[in-house]
């Protein structure tokens, strides 16, 4: 059960849930989606890798640096405090995505709009998490995949028609099922109390999902 644990919690490791949001966008059969799915191999592969390169690489790169210089402790943060400078350094690194993403919609029209939504909520959704933490140990994992989970329920909201809208209902509940199979990981794992996963559904879920639905975005 201890390696099943852990090969979830990798699996679903926040540092991830921005490019399975992104994967997760594209599934929607939507004009607006699809006016990225059929941008040049090129073009897609280019945003692609800027996603990973913010949302992964560089933030790794950072706690790299944040571990030698002794900001952090390791790369497992079990220190809540020390999850404090890491969130703030992918949510300025998110911040700096959008400005990208917005350069490309100025001049290549209406691409990445509602997907700026997904990415904004996940800077709010970081930014509370790294007040709570600096005071209390939320659950960052249930924290990322309630907010792709929220993401995708607001967008299924949102967004009309949907040509595949049961093939993104059954991809909804597939992400659901991940949330509760991630909290009994963190639990069995010890990782976090009861109330601390909770917390983290609340604030990961209620905020993408209030963002993104009400347009709280620019």
């Amino acid at each position: 059960m201890e390696t099943f644990s852990k090969f979830i919690s990798f699996v679903f490791h926040p540092i991830f849930i921005p490019v399975l949001a992104f994967l997760g966008y594209l599934q929607i059969d939507h004009y607006t989606v699809s006016a990225i799915v059929s941008l040049p191999s090129s073009a897609f592969w280019t945003v692609l890798a800027f996603i990973i390169s913010f949302t992964i690489f560089l933030p790794l790169l950072g706690m790299s640096f944040m571990i030698s210089s002794g900001i952090i402790s390791d790369w497992q943060l079990r220190e809540h405090k020390d999850r404090v400078p890491v969130i703030l350094f992918s949510t300025v690194l998110m911040g700096i995505l959008i400005y990208l993403f917005k350069g490309i919609e100025e001049t290549g029209g209406h691409l990445f709009y509602e997907f700026f939504g997904v990415i904004f909520g996940g800077i709010i959704v970081s930014l509370i998490t790294a007040l709570i933490s600096y005071f209390w140990q939320i659950s960052m994992h249930i924290s990322a995949i309630s907010g792709l989970a929220g993401a995708m329920f607001a967008l299924t909201s949102i967004l009309y028609p949907i040509g595949n809208i049961n093939d993104i209902v059954l991809l909804n509940s597939i992400i659901l099922f991940a949330i509760g199979i991630t909290a009994v990981a963190r639990l069995s794992l010890n990782a976090h109390s009861l109330m601390q996963v909770f917390a983290g559904m609340v604030v990961g879920f209620g905020v993408e999902f209030m963002i993104i639905v009400n347009g709280w975005y620019f």
